[in-house]
């Protein structure tokens, strides 16, 4: 019983730790952080940084596992009741849209800037890789296709968009007209000769 306390406040910790990385990568840029700053932000001690993650490498990927873990489930409870795939992929980016205005430890792979601090530094990115995936399969069904490189494409620019600090202020001020924006970047649904 108390080992299993143990590992869920570990845990917990852990993820505090990890969405503090993701803030400070934000306010402070990737040269900046550092694992002092990221255990003083969080209140902990250094070692229980390094004990945890081991080093700014693993704290970084970390971070992006659980925010790309983060945003691939909302993604997945946004679009399970709905139907029509254009309508999915509408949730879909609603869940983007929000994640800007609304979470800034997800905004940040949002903004590219935990990704690329985590490719700068070595770390693990197949979690972004499935986020992408995960948004490439949205729009493949919008489009009618399979997740193809023009699906792949479309989840990018997406992305890329949702990466631009006036989007980000759209999304923030006028949420509803970013998705619509956003939605009318897929193509029409591809009608296949049968």
């Amino acid at each position: 019983m108390a080992e299993r306390f143990i590992e869920r406040s570990r845990g917990e910790r852990s993820r505090a730790l990890a969405r503090t990385t993701a803030q400070l990568l934000r306010e402070e840029g990737c040269f900046r952080v550092k694992v002092e700053a990221v255990a003083r932000a969080a209140g902990v001690g250094k070692g229980t940084v390094y004990l945890d993650h081991g080093d700014k490498v693993g704290l970084v990927g970390s971070s992006l596992e659980l925010a790309c873990r983060d945003l691939v489930a909302a993604i997945d409870r946004a679009v399970a009741g709905a139907s029509d795939p254009r309508a999915r992929l509408a949730r879909a980016v609603e869940v983007l849209v929000r994640a800007c205005s609304e979470r800034p430890e997800l905004a940040v792979v949002l903004e590219r800037r935990l990704p690329c601090a985590a490719r700068w530094l070595g770390a693990d990115l197949r979690p972004y890789a499935r986020l992408v995936a995960r948004l490439r399969l949205a729009v493949a069904e919008a489009i009618g296709g399979r997740p193809g490189p023009e699906a792949g494409l479309v989840a990018e620019a997406l992305l890329g968009t949702l990466s631009m600090p006036g989007w980000q202020d759209l999304a923030r001020r006028r949420p509803r007209e970013a998705v619509r924006s956003l939605t009318r970047i897929v193509p029409a649904p591809t009608v296949h000769p049968g």
